[in-house]
This record gives C-alpha cells, structure tokens and sequence, in this order.
C-alpha cells in the first residue's frame, strides 16, 4: 500500500524508485551508501520529502512531539539538532520554543535545502541550517539541549569507521 501511495501522490518514477528505497534497500541495510543516496534523493524537493515522510515516519513524528511538548521543561534556549533532514522535528521545536536558538545539522546538502524551504514556508526564523557531519562541525557554542532522532540506526558502528558521540560530554 505504500507503494501505491506514493506512486499516487509523487507518480509513477519517483513513487516506484522511494519504494525500492523503503521497502527494498533501507531495511535490509546490506549496503549502507543506499541510506546516504536515500536522503538525497528523498530531499531532492520539498514535495517529494515531505510526502515520503508522511507516509513513513508519521506516527514516529506524532510520538515525538507529543512527548516534546509534555516534558518542554527539559528543552533550553540554545538547542542542536543533529540530523534534522527536511526539517519537520527542527520546525516543530522553533515553534514550540520561540524564544529558543536552534542550530540544525544534517550531512546531506538537499537536506539542508529542503529543510530551509520548509522553515520558510512555516514562517520560523529562530533556525539556522548547516550542512555539516556532526564530526566536522566547528562551533564554539554549548547547547542546552541536543536533540537528535533516529541518527543512531543510520550510524552504527559497523558501517562506519568512527564512533559519532565519543568525545560529547552530558551534563545535567
């Protein structure tokens, strides 16, 4: 049935080629490329990234927010999204937290493009988007809050040849 959706809403290409994605390669994780060229191609517009992730994290971004807003007391004003894709979660806290800075930090340049576009169109300007690997990022700023959902699957330690949250330190 999600094939059928997506073939619905995106058309016959791109709905067939985000079911291979989805269905074929993402579970299986024989080959963990897939999930990079994945995001890339899930985020190559804003249309073809927000129907795919309606369609398959939905309920994921439901539960998320829901426990967000009823434990709000755990959030700073200076918050770091790790992995923010097309900008859903990241829009979500700027608008639930107004007064709040939000760094937002996704691997994949189309990410960040698409997740900007998002953030525009939602109307919220307490974001800034970087196009970075968590690894790579030079920031001389302390967060109050890091936020970061469903990075670790996509980051195992098996496929990748560092682990991503050695040297962070939790405080508090």
């Amino acid at each position: 049935q999600l094939e059928k959706k997506l073939i619905e809403i995106l058309g016959d290409d791109i709905g067939k080629q985000a079911n291979y994605y989805i269905a074929e390669n993402w579970i299986s994780y024989e080959n963990p490329e897939d999930k990079v060229n994945f995001y890339d191609f899930k985020n190559q517009n804003l249309k073809t990234s927000l129907t795919i992730s309606s369609l398959f994290d939905a309920d994921i971004y439901r539960k998320a927010c829901n426990w967000i807003y009823e434990n709000k007391s755990y959030f700073g004003d200076s918050i770091l999204d790790i992995g923010c894709d097309n900008g859903i979660m990241t829009c979500f806290l700027a608008r639930l937290f107004p007064d709040a800075q939000i760094i937002a930090i996704d691997r994949s340049a189309n990410a960040i493009k698409v997740a900007s576009e998002f953030a525009k169109k939602m109307d919220v300007k307490n974001i800034s988007f970087i196009c970075s690997d968590i690894k790579n990022l030079k920031l001389n700023q302390k967060f109050e809050t890091v936020f970061s959902m469903r990075t670790m699957n996509e980051n195992d330690s098996k496929y990748t040849e560092y682990p991503y949250f050695q040297d962070i330190e939790v405080q508090g």
